[in-house]
């Protein structure tokens, strides 16, 4: 009786429908809150009330699916304990400066409910289903947002700042939020599928970048352009190049001298001529970071808080940090930004060990592409990269399932 139970269980977790049903809170659109402010009908607030019944529901099936499946026995992993001390240190935070807490509460449910099935669904072998699932979905939106941008040439809505560059993934420098964890999860689909990448992976290479051209955020093509570099020369390759713990460090430290020691204004005319945009652009900025190193500096070890800095400055027009390190010390102090650093680093340290392995260095791209976007963006409420991270932290099982497709490929045409 428990075994037919368990095989129940299993077939309902592999079940399309069913995953998608966890999945959907993890699919917002993030325009979808700001229509409910900037669009002109009542409809935006019933698809976001769809969405939070989701977000309730999944939470507690996740947990619900880990009780009953794995009877006492989940192991959680290092990895999900730093994100969830993470999570927790941010919310203190914001309690000891005075800040509200409960809707931070609400986005450190998202993303530790998103870690949790991750690793729920590696523990159960089912890691295949789960991601053709994820990437599914997100091609599917990604392909709604190039067709609103074709629609809408100068944008769906204007937001409170005045900006009408806005789509169904929000602003036009927000759209990486979708396109990376898609071109993490689409190749690990059919690799751990087919043992090799799908011509859909190509076509939808091709939908992202002309996304990302008519958006024309000049840090998404940048990171866009390095990593379809990377497809095409570096899949498989073992050099130090696509090492991401390589680009991790050079992140960090290449953000250390560009806010600290304003390095940039020593190749301003190149810079100039590279992005095509005045170097106004980057003195902006400039004044963002000197205004924000001044501010980490009343509170260091603990930080400020999650909405500290923006309340501060809100007349500046400041939304975003454009440096994601100095945002996380600003909202946590060092203590977060070490917390952060050893999350990245954990991450990049077990995907590196497997360096070389199609799986693994088509994982790492995407990280890379982030550490690139590290450096003058700042992405907050970010839930997607946790998948990422989590994914790379555990390239150990998924590995071993993409050799064994790939070998079963090469004995099916042997038999030809």
């Amino acid at each position: 009786m428990g075994h037919e139970q368990k095989i129940t269980l299993r077939t309902l977790m592999k079940n399309k429908i069913f995953i998608t049903c966890l999945l959907i809170p993890y699919l917002e659109p993030r325009s979808i809150q700001e229509l409910i402010t900037y669009g002109n009908s009542s409809i935006w607030s019933v698809i976001s009330n769809i969405f939070s019944l989701f977000k309730l529901m999944s939470l507690s099936v996740i947990i619900l699916l880990i009780i009953i499946t794995q009877k006492g026995k989940f192991k959680i992993s290092k990895i999900s304990i730093l994100i969830i001390a993470y999570e927790a240190w941010i919310i203190l935070v914001n309690y000891i400066n005075g800040y509200e807490i409960f809707a931070r509460i609400q986005w450190a449910l998202l993303i530790i409910g998103l870690v949790l099935l991750t690793e729920l669904y590696l523990n159960m072998n089912l890691f295949s289903e789960f991601v053709r699932c994820l990437s599914f979905w997100l091609g599917i939106l990604i392909v709604a947002n190039l067709v609103t941008m074709i629609l809408y040439p100068n944008g769906m809505y204007v937001d409170n700042n005045g900006w009408t560059e806005n789509f169904l993934f929000s602003f036009k420098n927000m759209h990486i939020y979708m396109f990376l964890p898609y071109l993490a999860a689409k190749p690990l689909a059919d690799l751990l599928k087919e043992g090799k990448l799908s011509w859909s992976f190509y076509v939808m290479v091709g939908v992202i970048f002309v996304s990302a051209y008519i958006a024309n955020s000049t840090t998404t093509l940048v990171a866009m352009i390095v990593l379809f570099i990377c497809i095409l020369f570096f899949r498989e390759s073992k050099s130090r190049i696509v090492n991401p713990i390589f680009w991790f460090i050079g992140s960090v430290v290449l953000s250390i001298f560009i806010i600290v020691f304003n390095v940039q204004s020593y190749f301003a005319t190149s810079l100039e001529a590279l992005f095509q945009k005045p170097i106004g652009t980057f003195h902006n900025r400039t004044y963002i970071w000197d205004l924000a190193l001044n501010y980490f500096a009343k509170n260091p070890i603990i930080g400020n808080g999650y909405l500290s800095f923006y309340a501060s400055f809100s007349k500046n027009l400041i939304t975003q940090m454009h440096n994601q390190y100095l945002d996380v010390l600003i909202i946590g102090g060092a203590f977060l930004g070490i917390l952060f650093g050893i999350i990245i680093f954990s991450a990049c340290k077990k995907i590196s060990k497997r360096h070389g392995l199609i799986c693994s260095n088509l994982l790492s791209f995407s990280l890379i592409c982030y550490f690139i976007l590290f450096l003058t963006e700042a992405y907050r409420n970010n839930v997607l990269i946790f998948f990422v991270i989590v994914a790379a932290y555990h390239i150990d099982k998924v590995a071993p399932i993409v050799r064994r497709e790939q070998q079963k490929k090469k004995r099916f045409r042997l038999k030809i």
